[in-house]
């Protein structure tokens, strides 16, 4: 199967949220567009094949070579081959790759946050830094619509996180932040959506997701 082809294929089985953002892409940015999520969707399924955290650090490590590869012109995964030819607007964002992989790692070996910066730093490693990618794609060249892209992408990740993190934390992943959940009166843990502290909580994280979105807007 042609490097294409599996770029493709990667992209028909992804959330429906990618494939729409597909869908409206300008028919010009369209295929650079693809071959970056199938590379980042390829990275995300770590999380999925690899039950064991040391096979999965393994694969990520390999990956983090492969984005070495990839700006040195000697990709060798098919998927990173494909985005070979759109890679000049992204010269100079190698970092942002390596930190989509150590989201992917925050995921395989989840902690509570601390405080809400490193909530907002999850975020980023897990969409904003996609967003930025998809932003230089996309044809943005200045400081500012790097940051829009940035904020945008991490309101996307906070909104997920209030609409499914007290499923995840009932499966011990918890991604509110310690110092969020203390000041709405509850430990460090998430006891089911009954919890009784638990409306407040999301009502405040989704408060600073609307907050973001608003200054990414401006």
């Amino acid at each position: 199967m042609s490097s294409s082809a599996q770029t493709e294929q990667k992209l028909a089985s992804a959330p429906l949220d990618y494939r729409l953002a597909l869908t409206f892409t300008p028919a010009e940015h369209r295929a650079a567009l693809t071959c970056l999520f199938a590379v980042y969707l390829e990275i995300h399924e770590v999380t999925v094949e690899c039950r064991d955290p040391g096979v999965a650090e393994v694969k990520l490590a390999w990956w983090q070579q492969e984005i070495e590869a990839l700006y040195a012109a000697k990709a060798r995964h098919p998927l990173t081959q494909a985005l070979t030819p759109h890679l000049p607007p992204l010269a100079g964002r190698k970092e942002l790759f390596l930190d989509l992989i150590t989201g992917v790692r925050m995921d395989i070996a989840p902690a509570t946050p601390a405080s809400f910066e490193d909530v907002k730093r999850y975020c980023y490693r897990q969409s904003g830094a996609l967003a930025e990618l998809s932003a230089r794609l996309l044809g943005t060249s200045s400081d500012k619509a790097d940051l829009a892209a940035r904020l945008l992408g991490n309101s996307y990740r906070l909104a997920r996180i209030v609409t499914a993190g007290p499923q995840e934390a009932l499966r011990g992943r918890v991604y509110f932040s310690a110092q969020d959940m203390q000041a709405h009166g509850m430990d460090r843990h998430v006891h089911g959506e009954s919890d009784p502290s638990l409306p407040a909580l999301l009502q405040d994280y989704g408060q600073r997701m609307e907050s973001m979105r608003a200054e990414a807007l401006s």
